[in-house]
């Protein structure tokens, strides 16, 4: 008796840690295990709440809702772990960094809260009932935005989510993808007050069906300036990638990232505050942006003049346009700084010598300068339509005294110039 007592105390133990472990997997810095093993959340950690009652922060948007996948493409693993479950888990973080701007103290205080809060949503589409049908669901209406309700639906135990009053998420992924059903009724559900709204899909952009696109052309004509659309990537599907770059090309207001470059807090959370916050401490961010990058000059890589133009040379081998290791730390450091000043913009430069026909010679430098931005967003830059790439073949030697006459200036010439410039 005493056996069996021993091990089925050891079993609770094993199942409840095992719960818990799901969580640890994508959550280890906002939560923390309490003594009864419970995942709690660190008080203030990653979470805007506290900088917008400071006034650091107000609202960019006043509503907006999430789009969900779960279609049974979304069943399929990725990285060792199901795309639905990827999808849920980004969701859930992301609702833990959002302000919950109804319980805010000074906004509650001001007498002012109907102007301030957000207004919220969450549309599944996929078959939630017969696998040959597709379908959406509004699983949270819009109206005020409750985190607590979008933990209920999203929390996980034993593996599966809380039941809920539509249980849709209870359900595993199933049936087609019918994005375009979920987007048109967002459009009916947001168009009822006319602000700033913003729409964020989370899908793998697989076996979508050609009405997508003009949806989204619709959602741009209904809102116009209004609307932001923020398109999620989970998986490993290139051809479903290039797809859902090609329905962000469709506006200004239009973005894509993947969800392997939200895998961090501290990434995931300069998302969260590009997409729902504005920043309001008057901060050139010139200065602070110069002052992160002096440290290169102070290390002696090539930085020249930082205050004018940080113009930072990264050279190439001889018809090369791969990055060499010794710029790995240099580039590291810019990625650093712009995505914490997120409003400053820098052009790539690829040059090259003069060895071959100016053709091939402006084509190389084409790649050179791709290459380098390719390199940044490869590593962690959130937002690269600020950076723009030009190739020049060998018409800028980077010595124009010495041009092309010896060896050493050939091989200063084979370089990418990154220069900061003024965003358009």
């Amino acid at each position: 008796m005493k056996r069996i007592t021993i091990f089925l105390f050891f079993m609770f133990i094993l199942l409840n840690y095992g719960c818990v472990s799901q969580y640890l997997d994508f959550l280890p810095e906002t939560h923390y295990l309490n003594k009864r093993n419970v995942l709690k959340p660190i008080p203030g950690k990653y979470d805007f709440t506290e900088s917008v009652n400071k006034g650091d922060f107000s609202p960019k948007i006043h509503q907006f809702i999430f789009i969900l996948d779960a279609s049974t493409s979304m069943s399929e693993s990725s990285a060792g772990r199901l795309k639905y479950d990827v999808a849920k888990d980004l969701l859930y973080r992301m609702i833990q960094m959002i302000p919950d701007i109804y319980s805010f103290k000074t906004l509650k205080a001001s007498g002012h809260k109907d102007t301030a809060q957000f207004r919220a949503g969450l549309n599944v589409f996929g078959s939630r009932g017969n696998i040959l049908k597709g379908t959406f669901e509004r699983v949270i209406p819009i109206d005020k935005f409750s985190r607590k309700q979008f933990e209920m639906i999203l929390k996980q135990s034993r593996g599966r989510p809380i039941d809920s009053k539509s249980g849709s998420l209870i359900e595993p992924p199933s049936g087609e993808s019918p994005m375009h059903l979920a987007i048109d009724a967002s459009i009916v559900d947001l168009k009822r007050i006319e602000t700033q709204t913003a729409i964020i899909i989370i899908s793998d952009w697989k076996e979508l069906s050609s009405k997508v696109i003009p949806t989204v052309h619709k959602v741009f004509q209904t809102f116009g300036e209004n609307i932001s659309l923020h398109n999620i990537f989970v998986g490993d599907d290139l051809m479903a990638k290039s797809h859902m770059e090609s329905i962000a090309n469709i506006s200004k207001n239009a973005y894509s990232y993947c969800s392997k470059d939200l895998i961090s807090n501290e990434k995931l959370n300069r998302f969260v505050e590009k997409v729902f916050l504005k920043n309001n401490r008057p901060i050139d961010p010139i200065i602070p942006f110069v002052e992160k990058l002096k440290e290169l000059c102070q290390r002696g890589t090539g930085l020249i003049n930082p205050e004018d133009a940080l113009v930072m040379p990264i050279h190439f081998d001889l018809d090369k346009y791969y990055i060499k290791k010794e710029y790995f730390h240099d580039l590291k450091i810019i990625i650093e700084a712009l995505n914490e000043y997120p409003d400053v913009c820098m052009k790539l430069s690829g040059h090259t010598d003069d060895l071959h026909t100016w053709e091939y010679n402006l084509n190389l430098s084409q790649k050179r300068a791709e290459a380098v931005k390719q390199y940044l967003v490869d590593h962690g830059l959130i937002n690269a339509d600020r950076i723009t790439t030009e190739g020049f073949a060998f018409q800028y030697p980077y010595d124009k005294t010495i041009g092309n006459t010896t060896p050493e200036a050939r091989a200063k010439n084979r370089r990418t110039e990154i220069t900061r410039i003024d965003c358009q």
